[in-house]
């Protein structure tokens, strides 16, 4: 499967010191779901002004993404601890991958996270 790019800004943004939530459902090509069943999830978020820097990662082995097995549902949950404690500036580039039971990786998502100060 093909990696997608899909950039998190506008309402979707992360907000630091509050908690986020992202929600969708993997899809084939003929909108059947995907069945997550034994895979497991990572989300890593590195500042995209200073792409050295070490990656902050949820993973689903901690319960910060869920998976839906055969619905092919997705849901990342962070915390408004989780969000206080990034510190990147504006944005963060981030990566979605799902790895089978022999560790295999593959990214799904990638893009740019916006991340922000909180409601304005």
């Amino acid at each position: 499967m093909s990696r997608a790019n899909y950039d998190i800004k506008g309402s979707r943004a992360i907000q630091r010191g509050f908690s986020w939530r992202f929600v969708f459902t993997r899809r084939q090509k003929n909108r059947q779901p995907v069945d997550l069943t034994g895979l497991s999830a990572r989300f890593e978020l590195r500042d995209s002004a200073n792409p050295e820097t070490p990656a902050i990662v949820f993973t689903s082995d901690e319960g910060k993404i869920v998976l839906g097995d055969a619905t092919g549902t997705v849901e990342i949950l962070l915390t408004a601890g989780d969000t206080a404690a990034i510190d990147f500036r504006h944005a963060a580039r981030y990566r979605l991958i799902f790895s089978d039971n022999l560790g295999d990786p593959e990214v799904f998502l990638a893009g740019v996270a916006q991340i922000g100060n909180g409601w304005q």
